[in-house]
């Protein structure tokens, strides 16, 4: 693009991700102005339309606008509107040539025809619409002044027609502006998104509440309204520096987010902002209406594992005396729990549900709760009756609306607010039989009654609260779980924790540093825990100081000499430059060292070239020094094996070793000889010597090894209906143990793969969002290919651990598995970007790029790449990728890699071995490795596993493991197993592999 020069039209170049994803930009600044009075028009909507770029004028009409170049086409439109005016419509080109005459925009005066008021005495009713109740974890915000243009909106339901829209309420939970200027919009409904704005005037409302409910008073502008409408408030201006503002939500309903003026609107199905309105209808409208019996009923029945503790008995009597009074109807009775069954049709003579009710008492309960697929069914009932507690764990509630929805529940324990929302909002109603009566609640369902019930789900909860110490120190990330449950959570940074449990209940503490600890619970809401250490304490600040006064040295063989010192050039990389995703020597040597080319030739051989090419005979190889002992060619040392490498070019080469280092010499330092005393003879030993020769015999992994004893009865079972009654007998004493539904859905592949998903499921059910308990349930969706459901569960997991490096490189892979690239590929930037510095972030960026790599090979034909550095473009394959994924940070585990020469290295996840390492991990919820193998070794390779530490009854630990062979390239396959690490605690054969 040219240069262009002109006063108000500007270029500009962006420099963010190091300049990696640099953009050209185009700069706006201009004013907006009425037609007919010159008048500057004040909080103008502007922006490109469903584009993301966008802004609003401030009080003097005039705007800032910057946008990248390359995001807005010549089809694009340019959007300028505001309430009274009609809208602006320009092409991008248009916009440009309008620019190059004047810096004003003009907008021409919209005119309305107002209904004749009729001004007459009448009683009115005041009533309240909108949202009662909300959910502490969820919220809508905004968090900077980039924002400007917006709306945070929800659905509000209309009870009674000529309502008059009295007061806007909400509760804000953070605002550290000074204070906002907003503009409350009120828009019809089209198809279910935002219409067009039915007010004739701006209504401005300055929020300066820090924390608290916020009121709006609406009455001046006699807003009255007779269906559905969508209220929003939208961000105008920001005074003061800072911006970070925040309101309350609940679960269920709809809602609406635009993040920037013009732009499109993101809906929110099961979220409904909180907004309150006051308003007043007349009197004369209010009377108790009676519902149409319905003709077609159709009854969603939950059969989820958790819906076994449902007072089936009182359920059953609200039914037949609701069907006794319907006394005639087409009843579709659909039980669901991971899956939906088959429908099962009764017809409803003379009010006698005696068959259908049978049928439901008889009913087994197993599996996750799946709400996604309800309501889908072609021909829609008059009326649905849902059985549920509300609890989604594998799917998402989808409301409906237009159809009366009645949820029914009899638990304490339940998802009320949801269920709450989800009845109003479909202009049914939450009948809950845990805290009403049968008459109750059948007058609800037969008549037009406002729900008044008032449900917070956090308010019924006992937390404990402490703070984990080990000698004076807090802990971060040790485990706190309540005994012989699945309800855990970990210490933060300050080595704080709070828990769900009640009086005379256990807690334990386990971190992988210290010896763990259980502790009864009394009647104290606040703990301090002490736990002794496993082992020796050093000082780390005494250590990095020494570390900070020492020289740097240089390793030259047999021994280590100051670099000041040594009289010639040399270039040292240390274990710590390594890269990580190295498995072989040239890895650490390819692109790391100047002048250095490392690649294998046509005939498979290794070559190393210092100085390139230059020989006739080509006969330059550099020599390669391993702790003193000079190599025949290229040595046979892996990189967990080496402590550092050491490159001496050309003649400085000669100088030590003679004309076999004219070409330059690698010195390396094994682990073995920086560790080991010298010897009787003064030489070290070397590690090519002895010390990592493969000479053992390993069992290939099993996965049914120690398989528990109470499971034999199962095994031994003779046909599946004997199988399925042991199952129930069996999951009464191990409902909460995560290996019974591990072992089990294995077995019951036998006999019926849809139950085995069902036992899989679950895990959903009985987790109480524990986090290690998903990651097993989404390595297991991901091994049998079902990507649907796991993305279901790390979609959980990014709820749940939203600071953690490991959720966002979770959800982009699976992301890209489902077909979601735009959405993966944002992900990706954003980790390799990290403004922010985070320091997780660094800990995943190189599996990032391979993931990013990966998917722009395959498919960057589905996103806009342009912004993306020429290196990320590059095809490049290999022959094999293994990644390791393991559920819990502070699992202690040991990989062995045996080449084909059967030599063999480790990679030891121990906090005794790599306690830094660990610490860092469990600090950022990293939880997975990479590896790569070139083709540099060709033959047979071993992986072999060995677990250590604590095993958990409950909720051990499990790895999944995924090997991809050509990965990058047309013909790559991938293949994923699920470890059940925890049973390996000696040596097992993971895998073989050829290259």
């Amino acid at each position: 693009m040219k240069n262009r020069t002109l006063p108000l039209l500007f270029l500009a170049i962006l420099f963010n991700f190091s300049a990696v994803f640099g953009q050209y930009k185009i700069t706006i600044q201009a004013y907006v102005l009425d037609q007919d009075t010159q008048k500057p028009i004040p909080y103008t909507n502007i922006g490109f339309i469903d584009k993301g770029i966008g802004t609003v004028t401030n009080k003097s009409g005039r705007f800032y606008l910057q946008y990248d170049e390359d995001k807005i086409k010549s089809d694009d439109i340019f959007q300028l509107s505001c309430i009274g005016y009609e809208p602006l419509r320009l092409t991008p080109k248009e916009l440009f040539d309008t620019l190059q005459k004047n810096n004003t925009l003009f907008l021409k005066q919209s005119i309305f025809n107002l209904d004749e008021a009729i001004v007459q005495s009448e009683k009115r009713k005041i009533d309240s619409i909108g949202y009662s109740s909300y959910n502490s974890n969820l919220l809508a915000y905004w968090k900077d002044d980039k924002a400007l243009g917006g709306e945070i909106a929800a659905l509000i339901k209309v009870r009674k027609k000529n309502s008059k829209l009295l007061n806007l309420k909400f509760n804000i939970v953070e605002n550290t502006a000074d204070s906002l200027l907003v503009r409350v919009n009120i828009y019809d409904k089209k198809r279910k998104k935002p219409g067009s704005n039915i007010l004739t005037s701006n209504i401005y409302h300055t929020i300066s509440t820090r924390k608290g409910e916020e009121i709006i008073d609406l009455s001046p502008y006699n807003i009255k309204v007779d269906e559905d409408f969508i209220a929003s408030i939208e961000l105008i201006k920001v005074y003061g520096s800072d911006i970070q503002f925040a309101v309350i939500a609940g679960s269920g309903g709809r809602s609406f987010l635009r993040d920037i003026s013009q732009d499109n609107w993101k809906e929110l199905k099961e979220v409904g902002i909180a907004f309150k309105i006051d308003v007043s209808y007349p009197a004369s409208s209010v009377k108790s209406e009676k519902r149409q019996k319905p003709e077609d009923i159709t009854i969603y029945w939950d059969t989820s594992l958790s819906m076994q503790s449902r007072d089936l008995e009182k359920e059953l009597t609200f039914l037949k005396k609701y069907l006794a009074k319907i006394k005639k109807a087409n009843i579709d009775v659909i039980t669901f729990s991971n899956k939906l069954e088959e429908k099962k049709h009764f017809v409803l003579e003379k009010g006698d549900s005696k068959k259908l009710t049978h049928m439901l008492s008889g009913l087994k309960y197993n599996g996750a709760s799946d709400f996604s697929k309800l309501f889908k069914e072609n021909k829609k009932a008059d009326q649905y009756l849902v059985f549920t507690d509300g609890y989604a764990t594998y799917g998402d509630h989808e409301f409906i609306y237009g159809t009366p929805v009645f949820y029914i529940n009899s638990k304490k324990n339940a998802n009320d607010t949801m269920l709450q929302e989800g009845g109003f909002s479909s202009e049914g109603h939450y009948l809950n039989l845990s805290s009403i009566e049968i008459p109750k609640a059948l007058t609800y369902i037969n008549h037009l009654v406002k729900d008044e019930a008032v449900y917070n789900n956090d308010s019924a909860k006992e937390f404990v609260s402490g703070i984990v110490f080990s000698d004076s120190l807090p802990i971060q990330g040790c485990k706190v779980a309540v005994k012989g449950t699945l309800v855990e959570t970990v210490t933060d940074s300050d080595g704080k924790f709070s828990i769900a449990a009640d009086i005379d209940q256990v807690l334990s503490f386990q971190h992988f540093s210290t010896y763990s600890e259980e502790i009864q619970v009394g009647t104290s809401k606040m703990m301090k825990v002490l736990l002794k250490p496993k082992y020796e304490n050093l000082s780390e600040i005494a250590l990095l100081q020494k570390k900070k006064a020492e020289k740097e040295k240089v390793s030259v063989g047999n021994k280590k000499v100051d670099r000041q010192k040594l009289g010639y050039a040399s270039f040292t990389k240390n274990k710590e430059d390594f890269p990580s995703m190295a498995i072989t020597l040239l890895d650490l040597i390819r692109g790391q060292f100047p002048g250095v080319s490392a690649y294998i030739d046509r005939e498979g051989q290794s070559v190393v070239l210092v100085r390139g090419r230059s020989s006739i005979a080509l006969n330059n190889g550099a020599l390669f020094v391993v702790d003193d002992i000079i190599q025949n060619g290229i040595p046979d040392v892996t990189p967990p094996q080496i402590e550092s490498i050491t490159l001496i070019p050309g003649v400085s080469g000669a100088v030590r070793y003679g004309s076999q280092g004219r070409n330059g010499v690698f010195l390396i330092e094994t682990k073995l000889g920086a560790s080991i005393t010298s010897s009787k003879d003064g030489k070290k030993k070397s590690l090519l010597v002895e010390g990592n020769d493969y000479k053992e015999s390993i069992y290939l992994l099993d996965p049914n090894q120690k398989r528990p004893e109470y499971l034999n009865t199962l095994w031994s079972s003779s046909t599946y209906n004997e199988a399925l009654t042991i199952y129930y007998e069996l999951r009464k004493v191990h409902k909460h143990e995560v290996p019974f539904y591990v072992f089990c859905s294995d077995y019951f592949k036998r006999w019926d793969q849809e139950f085995s998903d069902e036992v899989v499921s679950n895990l959903a059910e009985i987790s109480n969002d524990n986090y290690g308990v998903l990651r097993t349930l989404a390595f297991l969706l991901e091994e049998k290919g079902d990507i649907k459901k796991a993305l279901v569960v790390y979609e959980k997991l990014f709820d749940l651990k939203s600071s953690y490096a490991q959720s966002y490189l979770d959800l982009g892979r699976v992301y890209k598995e489902d077909k979601q690239y735009d959405k993966a590929f944002e992900i990706y930037k954003r980790i390799l970007e990290n403004h922010k510095n985070i320091i997780g972030f660094t800990e995943v960026s190189k599996q990032t790029e391979s993931e990013l790599r990966h998917l722009l090979n395959h498919h960057r034909s589905h996103i806009s790449h342009s912004d993306v550095p020429s290196e990320f473009l590059t095809v490049k394959s290999i022959p094999v990728r293994i990644v390791f994924d393991w559920n819990d940070p502070q699992a202690e585990f040991e990989f062995q890699f045996v080449n084909p020469n059967k030599k063999y290295e480790k990679w030891a996840h121990r906090f005794e071995n790599n306690k830094e390492l660990l610490l860092k991990e469990t600090r950022h919820g990293v939880a997975s490795k990479e590896f790569v193998v070139d083709d540099s070794m060709p033959g047979e390779w071993i992986v072999n596993v060995q677990s250590y530490g604590e095993v958990s009854k409950q909720n051990p630990t499990f790895m999944k493991y995924t090997i991809y062979r050509n990965y990058g390239l047309a013909d790559e396959t991938k293949t994923v197993k699920l470890i059940k690490l925890y049973n390996q605690n000696k040596k097992v054969t993971l895998d073989k592999f050829r290259i």
